[in-house]
């Protein structure tokens, strides 16, 4: 299975984890006073508060070179405890520096003097390991990480400073869950949760809240998110804390927008100011009524920011609260009040002294500001494809006065010898003479940026930049040195490939926005139409399309798959009667390449079809399918039939090889198509009718392309009576008699039925046998949304008949996880019967390709859309007595299943033998 040790928004978190850290406090100072020093005399004091004063003021490289000078006149042995706490601090300022070798070295040494010279000091030895598990955190090691943090816990509480404890604790959930632990992640938040209910101070208890919301955001929980800061907001009484919390509840609806729109959602910005439902939960913060929608979530989160401007008095969070309403507005296409808006914030920036923190605020007022230019909609750099237009009347700075903004902002970074600043200035300002078409500059200020890198760890600024060089480049009419830079900025995301990353942690964009475009643009230039590409073009090209979709998975799961691409993979090697397709979406047309085996030759086909029609022809498809209309159903499959199936017949062809089965790599809104339903016109046939097998694959690297099968020994479970689960209703199944034609069907068969059909029985019979098929029956869902992503099971406590539970991808995942860890054989096969994908969410179908992908099976067969009862009695009795035979592959026994389902008289529609698909190894 793959193995989940992601850097789960890392180089975005870097930016939180600010000045508190160098008091021992990791995730917020509010919680406690700085580190106690008591024990040290005025000298003491005086020798570290210059440091700590830059340091607090995000001046990263004077706090650094303060405490470096202050080691260097204390002696080793006279002020070892001295020593120790300057070389912790200095650790810090050169993390925040991106110099991890000199980082670690300090550390270690901090670390060593404060074993040997106070060795029963547990507050020193706590401080010391938060910020070593900063670093490790940093540098990709969550494993040590989550070690480290909680040996920092141990010694908070030796010391009795329950506040740090509720920090090392919060640390150590954000590297559980980069670890892919999501369940002990949620669980070490609840502890925290539990501990701040104990705590007597209201106002250290509000200031808990509103960083465990904080934290429980950063691991995607973002109703408990909710939850938590409205707690907090109902216990702050103090303006500075409040307007705190409020920014912190705009930055979760924020979160909560971008998942909905994700997930397909419309935004009314007309409605954002209006809508009564809204007004109602903001007025009622406590309240745990779900928000319905995209435009109610902006109009939150729209209200927080500005609740949070209203009441700071400090201008840093008055100005954060402001730029990110402006940003929000960029977002929406709010177009009302921007003049007065901007001149705002410009007002609160003037009032802050230059450090990290100002500099990149004034970078994200100049980048909402640059994609409100007519001429940005859709070009500039990280900008929301559909811009509306600015209302007559604003007057907003012109592309001169935001260029002085930024260059502004970059002389300051300069003057801070602060590189991340200076870099990320230094390569927007390029964006905007990229965007004003004087490529010359742009490319010498990018190439400014990436030599200001040269020296530090920063994936993260170096890939934007490295796509913008390859971008002019291309713009210059040199194609060969663009592919060279697409390719390098592409190998440099992948040390943080599927993040969402963000200029801060208060404005984050969406990855159809700052990750996707890379590897398309890619693609485009790759397959661009003045040439005929070569094998090498359609290789790379495959590689890039095959990292894009890797890209996107891991930033579905929250995880790194820890996968190495290669474009060179033998098809020969794992099935010599095997065609791989891929089609690749782009923005004018549609390009379909076929591999095939023995010689692994790669043949194109394009279609003058751009994204628009590609996606609207296949939501017609698939709402016809729904509708049963069957004129339009065949002109749309037919169309779709043409664009995808009818390039890998041809080259099947022409060849001699026996090839019976099509494997889809599919892109973009393909994946919400079975490739079954697609329709051959001129021979009267739907592919299922055809006489090969087809299978789909999210990525080629995923899943283990074996043949060995392991015999089959069945888990079945599955729920048939109606149950309610969290306010939702869901209908009853002929589950029963599906898994006893199962039972039947396969001697060696497990059945979970109804009540018996738990968490916890799932988890114990999984933990305990060696089932090498989990059939589950029962409603589920697919969604982009991973909350939205379940199967339903009886609730474990349930005290009535009718209590259902939820069980959501992640703890699903947790489940199968265990069972992998615990060294159990992996399993065979997952299928799912009775789940269906979100309607209306076009990457519905991440939710099916997370769960195969994280369950470790090395195959997955399921529904995209809940048929009849009859239906999937009929075709999995078949599907299981043709896997039992011998040499019938999965997708071969699948075929046959199909085939014989739509064969019969009440079951010939598409809809009812359509929807099935098997995800992985189709052996």
């Amino acid at each position: 299975m793959a193995n989940c040790t992601r850097r789960f928004f890392r180089w975005l978190l870097l930016g939180l984890l600010g000045a508190a850290i160098a008091l021992g406090l990791p995730l917020f100072a509010a919680l406690a006073p700085p580190a106690r020093v008591a024990a040290q005399t005025n000298t003491v004091v005086a020798l570290l508060q210059p440091g700590l004063e830059h340091y607090r003021a995000q001046r990263f490289s004077a706090a650094a070179d303060a405490w470096q000078g202050v080691v260097d006149t204390l002696d080793k042995n006279a002020d070892c405890i001295l020593r120790a706490r300057a070389l912790r601090y200095l650790s810090l300022a050169r993390q925040h520096l991106g110099q991890w070798e000199s980082a670690n070295g300090a550390i270690a040494e901090s670390l060593d003097l404060a074993g040997a010279c106070a060795p029963d000091d547990a507050e020193l030895r706590a401080q010391i390991l938060n910020a070593r598990g900063r670093l490790e955190w940093s540098r990709g090691d969550d494993l040590a990480a989550v070690e480290t943090w909680e040996a920092a816990a141990r010694n908070y509480l030796a010391a009795d400073r329950v506040d740090g404890v509720q920090l090392s604790k919060l640390n150590q959930a954000q590297a559980l869950q980069a670890l892919g632990l999501s369940r002990e992640a949620s669980r070490t938040l609840e502890t925290v949760a539990a501990s701040l209910e104990a705590t007597a101070d209201s106002t250290l208890q509000a200031a808990g809240y509103q960083h465990l919301g904080a934290a429980l955001r950063r691991i995607g929980l973002l109703q408990d998110s909710e939850r938590a800061l409205a707690r907090a907001g109902s216990l702050a009484t103090e303006n500075d804390l409040r307007a705190r919390i409020w920014l912190e509840q705009g930055n979760t609806y924020s979160a909560l927008l971008n998942r909905a729109l994700a997930r397909g959602d419309r935004l009314d910005p007309g409605a954002i100011a209006s809508n009564a439902v809204c007004d109602r939960l903001i007025a009622n913060p406590n309240s745990h009524e779900r928000i319905p929608d995209a435009t109610c979530f902006a109009a939150a989160a729209r209200t927080s920011y500005r609740e949070a401007a209203r009441l700071a008095s400090p201008p840093n969070t008055r100005a954060s609260a402001r730029i990110n309403i402006l940003a929000l507005a960029v977002r929406t296409g709010e177009r009302q009040g921007l003049t007065e808006l901007a001149n705002a914030i410009a007002t609160d920036l003037g009032a802050l002294p230059p450090s990290r923190q100002s500099i990149f605020a004034r970078l994200n007022f100049a980048q909402s500001l640059t994609c409100l230019l007519p001429e940005a909609a859709g070009s500039a750099d990280f900008c929301p494809s559909t811009i509306a237009a600015t209302p007559v009347g604003e007057r907003l700075p012109d592309r001169r006065a935001i260029a002085t903004i930024v260059a502004d902002a970059a002389e300051d970074a300069r003057l801070l010898a602060d590189p991340r600043a200076t870099a990320f200035a230094l390569g927007q300002l390029g964006s905007l003479y990229e965007l004003n078409g004087q490529l010359d500059a742009a490319e010498q200020l990018t190439r400014d940026a990436l030599l200001v890198l040269a020296n530090i760890q920063a994936p993260d600024i170096r890939y934007r930049w490295e796509w913008q060089l390859a971008r002019i480049r291309a713009r210059q009419g040199q194609p060969d040195d663009a592919i060279a830079a697409y390719q390098t900025a592409v190998s440099t995301l992948q040390t943080v490939r599927g993040d969402l990353i963000a200029v801060n942690p208060d404005v984050q964009f969406s990855f159809r926005d700052n990750v996707e475009p890379l590897y398309r643009e890619l693609v485009n230039l790759l397959l661009r139409s003045d040439r005929q590409p070569g094998q090498s073009d359609l290789a790379a090209a495959i590689a890039a399309i095959e990292a894009l979709h890797l890209a996107e998975l891991e930033n579905y799961l929250g995880c790194e798959l820890g996968v190495d691409l290669a474009i060179d993979r033998d098809l020969e090697t794992f099935d010599p009667r095997a065609a791989l397709v891929y089609p690749i979406v782009l923005p004018d047309r549609l390009a379909v390449i076929t591999q095939l085996p023995k010689d692994g030759s790669l043949q194109l086909r394009t279609w003058d079809v751009g994204r628009a029609e590609v996606e609207q022809t296949l939501q017609e498809l698939r709402g016809a399918l729904f509708a049963r209309d069957a004129s339009r159903l065949l002109d749309r499959a037919g169309r779709a039939y043409e664009w995808i199936v009818a390039p890998a017949e041809a080259a099947i062809a022409a060849r001699t090889d026996n090839i019976d089965t099509l494997v889809f790599i599919l892109d973009g809104y393909f994946r919400n198509i079975p490739v079954g339903v697609l329709y051959d016109a001129r021979n009267d046939q739907y592919v299922v009718e055809k006489p090969y097998a087809t299978a789909v694959l999210p990525g080629l690297q995923l899943f283990d392309l074996g043949s060995d099968r392991e015999p089959l020994q069945v888990l079945a479970a599955g729920i048939s009576r109606a149950l309610e689960a969290e306010n939702r209703s869901f209908s009853a199944l002929a589950a029963d008699a599906e898994l006893e034609r199962i039972r039947t069907s396969v001697e060696d068969t497990t059945v979970l039925l109804d009540e018996e059909f738990t968490p916890a029985t799932l988890q114990a019979n999984l933990a305990t046998s060696d089932v090498s098929v989990l059939h589950v029956a029962t409603h589920g869902s697919f969604s982009s949304d991973p909350e939205e992503t379940f199967i339903l099971t009886y609730n474990d406590d349930a005290s009535d008949g009718n209590s259902g539970r939820l069980l959501r991808s992640r703890e699903l995942d947790g489940l199968l996880r265990a069972r992998v860890l615990s060294e159990r054989q992996r399993l065979e096969l997952l299928i799912l019967s009775a789940c269906q994908t979100a309607f209306g969410d076009s990457r519905a179908p991440l939710g099916l390709a997370g769960l195969a992908v994280r369950s470790g099976a090395r195959s997955t067969l399921a529904t995209l859309w809940l048929v009849s009862d009859n239906s999937t009695l009929a075709l999995m009795e078949k599907f299981y007595s043709e896997l039992i035979a011998a040499n019938v592959s999965k997708a071969e026994a699948l075929h046959r299943a199909q085939q014989q389902l739509a064969a019969r008289p009440e079951s010939q529609n598409p809809f009812d033998w359509g929807p099935y698909v098997l995800v992985g190894n189709w052996r």
